[in-house]
């Protein structure tokens, strides 16, 4: 074994340091061409799992907003006091025996 380690040693030893080195980076880019390319985590994978991530992160948002919104409309059709209160806060809308004073911020 040691002389086969002899030889491998000898015949990387016959190669200048600017060769090695660039034999070590050739080593390098192919390992990060695997990992970015070929690899079954590469990159281009990632990419579409972030994007299915953001879309179902979208239509959860907007289930929770139809969750919220049949909830309000429960509300209103059970409760003369929300529907009273909403009119009044968001449609300005008042009795005939009132004044109605505006402020914007």
């Amino acid at each position: 074994m040691s002389e086969r380690n002899n030889k491998i040693i000898d015949w990387f030893r016959r190669f200048t340091w600017k060769q090695r080195l660039i034999m070590y980076a050739a080593v390098v880019m192919l390992a990060v061409v695997y990992v970015f390319v070929f690899s079954d985590s590469n990159y281009h994978i990632h990419q579409k799992l972030n994007t299915k991530i953001k879309e179902q992160e979208a239509e959860l948002k907007k289930a929770e907003k139809n969750v919220e919104i049949q909830s309000v409309n429960k509300d209103f059709k059970n409760d003369s006091v929300t529907r009273e209160r909403y009119r009044r806060e968001q449609l300005n809308m008042k009795k005939e025996n009132e004044d109605l004073f505006l402020i914007k911020e």
